[in-house]
């Protein structure tokens, strides 16, 4: 499967989890999930082996809310301290201003 066909393939899956996800925002929750893909739809390597990394930690999250039901009575999750980690890119950006007003 070459890499676009497991981007797509990664993208319904992370789909599908969602819409078994108990959301009363679901719409925004979809949203989300199409706007982080396309704005990722550019990036070159290394970053875009980190978003589908990402995409794939969170998918793995998704689906241990999907794959609980009341009759398996273990409801226990472990959360990751920071699931959603801010790209190296956004700390670079954030802290390269300062000088428009320095004389």
């Amino acid at each position: 499967m070459s890499g676009r066909a497991q981007i797509l393939s990664l993208y319904r899956r992370i789909l599908f989890a969602a819409a078994r996800f108990p959301s009363k925002n679901r719409a925004n929750v979809y949203a989300e999930i199409r706007d982080e893909f396309r704005r990722n739809a550019t990036l070159a390597e290394p970053e875009a082996g980190e978003a589908v990394a990402l995409a794939r930690q969170s998918l793995r999250q998704l689906e241990a809310y999907t794959t609980m039901t009341r009759s398996t009575g273990n409801w226990e999750i472990t959360m990751e301290k920071n699931p959603m980690p801010k790209p190296p890119s956004a700390d670079a950006s954030s802290s390269g201003g300062g000088a428009a007003g320095a004389s």
